[in-house]
Order: C-alpha cells, then structure tokens, then sequence
C-alpha cells in the first residue's frame, strides 16, 4: 500500500524573486515549517550539480572507516564525518544508523577543502562541486529570508538576511548523510534512523531521492512520510527563525524512518541506499537568539535568555552524541531536541 504523504506547500524559486510567493511563504512558514521549492535549471543552477554531488557522497562514504575517520568530528565540533552510533534516536540513548560528513562554508569557501583533497577523501571536481553548491544554496536561502522578512513587513534594517552574511563566520555547511540499509521487505519498517527533532539553525535545503523522512502534522500530531519530488528541494523553518519572530514561525518537527524496499517517485531506485544533501543555513556566530525588534514588542514565548549563536549550535551539537546521553542520565536530552513548544516524544 503507498502510503499517504504529507501535503506541503510548493513553491516556485523564479515567483519567489519576484515577489510573487510572499503571501504564500509566509503562510507556509507559519503553518507548516516546511515547502517545497521548485527550481528550473538556468543560468546560475542546474541539477546535473545535485547529481554529481551524490556521487561525490557515495564515493567518500565508500571509502573505508581508517581513511573517513581522519576527519573525524570531535568535541562539539559540527565539521567534518560522523561514524554510525555516534548520536542516539531516542530517551532510551538507542544509538542512530547514519553516516554524515559535513564541510563548512568556511572550509569550502575559504579553504577550498584543502583538508579533505590532502588526504585524498574528496576529489578536487569534487571540492569544486561542494563550494559551487554552497555559493548558491546560500543565495537561494538568504533570498527566501529576504522575501519572508518582505512578507512580514519587517523594515528593511531587520532583514532576516543581515544575520546570514556569506562571509561572516558562522556554522553554515553543507552535508552528505548515508542511512544504513536495515530491511529488504517492501513493509515499512518502524525503526527511526534520525531522531525526532527541529533543526536548530534558521531554514535548511534538502534533497533526497529516497523516501523515509517524516514531518509531524501541526494539526494531527500525527508523522507523515514526505515524498521525494523531482527537481524540488525541501526548506524546512528552524528554531532560529522561531527565536527571532517571537513564536509567530514554526519549526518543523522531523525524523527519518527506513522505508524498506520502495521505489522512489524520482527513479527506479530502492531505498536499499538512502543518500540526502542538504545545507544548513545558520545564524552569525555573535547574533543572538532572541526577537528581533519588529516583534520584540509582543510578550515573549519563552523566559529563555538569549544566547549567541554558535554556543547554541555548541550545546544542541554536544547533547545529541552518545557520550552526552551517558553523562548526564538523560537529564536534558529531551529539552534539546528543539523549540519546546513543537517538541513532543513520540
């Protein structure tokens, strides 16, 4: 039986330039946390880089564990691979079944991941997709701010944008993620391969041909699988956005469940192996987490201070891992899986 997928907005990136999905965004940011964005090749993108760069991501995660792991992450470091069970799914510390690799905009802009090609882990083409792919995903991301903050009346010196400069420092990057084959039934399998969560950053761009990842319904609480759409990204709300709206956005709660065995809308693929690229637009590191002026005037909907950026990605970062979980007896996992006001433990 094919299963019933969420019904998310859909939006065209060439209307939202102009301004003609204003109305729409805004509605969709506050409703949903999530949309589809629809973007044709043209002048300055084409989906061939999408493709290349899933076969970049295949290549390094076939690699073996000796060599990915150089780069390994460390600490509340967010650069660099991710190893399977290094984070836990659930308040039972379960430990997760996904690869990521992750490179900074500061890596791949700056440094033209020279850390990556030196030790042979990525190609230089390849470094060369990954810097391309970050220059426009953060164009397309801090335009859609730009059109938001248009849509909310927020006076041009509030922009959203403004707290997301391509050459600030901040945690922005790009990630490969793997989820690890598990079943070969064409039953769907209830194992959660990515916890429930927000994402802590200001919107996110995924692409994946896969299915498996879930949204929970603002109006069921119920999860619903999302359906992989040829040549459309997601954006998902995250809890920055939140923060700085006072409450009014809403981030998207998600997780990733395998699906066994389904052939994919975009191809004549089986979910044997999933593969998702996304990037992951975040604050600049001194901003801080609160409303912005514009909507600083209504009562706040938390009593949270406010906190610099990249110490919140610090925190969020660290109480994922497995090593966390153990040391503090799961006393604040679950307040940091997100916004408090969406999280529930399902």
């Amino acid at each position: 039986m094919s299963p019933q997928f969420a019904q998310l907005p859909k939006l065209s990136y060439a209307q939202l330039r102009v301004g003609g999905e204003d109305e729409a965004l805004r509605t969709a940011c506050m409703n949903d946390g999530a949309f589809y964005l629809e973007i044709s090749d043209g002048s300055d993108w084409s989906w061939q880089l999408v493709d290349s760069l899933l076969g970049d991501a295949r290549a390094f995660f076939a690699l073996p564990y000796d060599r990915k792991g150089t780069v390994a992450m460390t600490g509340s470091s967010y650069d660099g691979y991710k190893p399977k069970g290094n984070n836990i799914v659930d308040a039972q510390g379960t430990p997760d079944q996904n690869e990521f690799f992750n490179v900074s905009k500061h890596d791949a802009l700056l440094k033209q991941c020279n850390v990556y090609t030196s030790r042979g882990l990525v190609s230089t083409r390849a470094a060369e997709n990954i810097s391309r792919f970050i220059i426009l995903s953060h164009d397309i991301l801090t335009t859609i701010l730009t059109r938001l903050s248009s849509a909310l009346d927020l006076d041009p010196s509030d922009d959203l944008s403004n707290l997301h400069r391509r050459d600030a420092k901040s945690g922005d990057h790009l990630r490969f993620v793997k989820y690890l084959p598990e079943v070969t039934s064409l039953e769907r399998n209830p194992h959660i391969m990515l916890i429930p969560h927000t994402d802590f950053g200001t919107l996110t761009l995924l692409y994946s041909r896969q299915p498996g990842l879930e949204v929970m319904s603002p109006s069921t609480q119920a999860w619903e699988p999302v359906e992989p759409k040829k040549e459309h990204f997601l954006v998902m709300v995250g809890d920055a956005l939140v923060k700085f709206t006072n409450g009014l956005l809403h981030s998207c709660l998600h997780r990733v469940s395998h699906f066994g065995g389904l052939v994919t809308s975009d191809a004549n693929e089986t979910t044997a192996e999933k593969l998702s690229l996304g990037y992951f637009l975040r604050p600049e590191d001194d901003a801080l987490l609160c409303a912005r002026p514009s909507f600083s005037l209504k009562p706040a909907t938390t009593d949270e201070e406010p906190v610099r950026s990249d110490e919140w990605i610090k925190s969020r970062v660290t109480s994922s891992l497995v090593s966390s979980y153990a040391s503090t007896a799961n006393s604040n996992w679950l307040q940091m899986r997100g916004t408090a006001s969406n999280w529930k433990e399902r």
